[in-house]
């Protein structure tokens, strides 16, 4: 699946849930939303889960993949609510970061 199929359905979804309502597209909120998925990430290593271990409870997935997922469509809507063409922009970033020299010129 391309990644603009990815941030439309996730936008879709997010729009269809109410969570557009709410409190509109501030993207401060939209990017912490995001930073609050990646510190569940974070929770789930502390808490001794194998990263690569995805486990239900009362059949949610959860987990360290889980949660990464989690931000990756949190930033996927937040590309579909302000119409960023992600997948384009990720390409050119790849691109470019191809060009930089191995870690970026630092040493640690």
């Amino acid at each position: 699946m391309r990644f603009s199929e990815i941030q439309r359905q996730a936008g879709d979804h997010a729009k269809a849930m109410g969570f557009h309502d709410a409190n509109g597209a501030d993207p401060l909120r939209l990017c912490m939303l995001v930073v609050t998925e990646l510190a569940e990430a974070v929770e789930t290593i502390r808490d001794g889960w194998n990263p690569a271990e995805v486990r239900y409870v009362n059949r949610k997935p959860e987990g360290f993949p889980v949660e990464i997922a989690d931000a990756i469509i949190r930033l996927a809507d937040i590309g579909y609510q302000f119409d960023l063409d992600l997948e384009s922009v990720i390409a050119e970033k790849m691109a470019f970061n191809r060009t930089r020299p191995r870690m970026h010129g630092k040493t640690a």
